[in-house]
């Protein structure tokens, strides 16, 4: 492992190419375009800003009404080192998590493929839409998101009717 001072050196190098900021701000521009797209679709939804992360992970969240009487919320993820979206069903706190958690797994992996990572506290489930975006393609990704979060919302709400 560098010393701190070799990784704040290396940081530097790299910001000086200009490349970073540009991946940056580029995605972000493109969860804003996003954001801003399933919104208009959703006009019932509450939706958050933007969370930029620290280069490790940019989000925002979405509710539609039936799900924010519970505490819970639609995640919308970039992860950053591994150049992939997802969505997540999440909660506002650990004990509504710990409510709904299992029963939503179950119901919702009946429905489409998900996972869930024991160590990502703050999503019940996750689905992976894609490892591989093409941000050359931007309406391309923005169709294939939308579609996938669309379904994920869909099976989430479904399984919430359920008894």
């Amino acid at each position: 492992m560098l010393s701190l001072n070799s990784c704040i050196g290396e940081y530097t190098r790299q910001l000086q190419s200009g490349e970073l900021q540009r991946a940056h701000r580029e995605i972000l521009l493109f969860l804003g375009d996003l954001r801003k797209g399933l919104s208009a679709k959703r006009p019932g939804d509450a939706f958050s800003r933007i969370y930029p992360g620290v280069m490790d992970l940019s989000f925002f969240t979405f509710a539609p009404p039936e799900l924010e009487s519970l505490g819970l919320k639609i995640v919308v993820a970039y992860f950053h080192p591994q150049g992939a979206f997802e969505v997540w069903l999440s909660a506002r706190n650990r004990s509504i998590a710990e409510t709904y958690g299992a029963t939503f797994r179950a119901r919702v992996a009946s429905r489409m493929a998900i996972t869930h990572d024991e160590e990502n506290l703050d999503a019940l489930l996750e689905h992976r839409v894609t490892e591989t975006p093409d941000f050359e393609a931007p309406e391309l990704l923005k169709e294939i998101l939308e579609e996938s979060v669309d379904k994920f919302t869909m099976a989430v709400e479904e399984s919430l009717r359920e008894k």
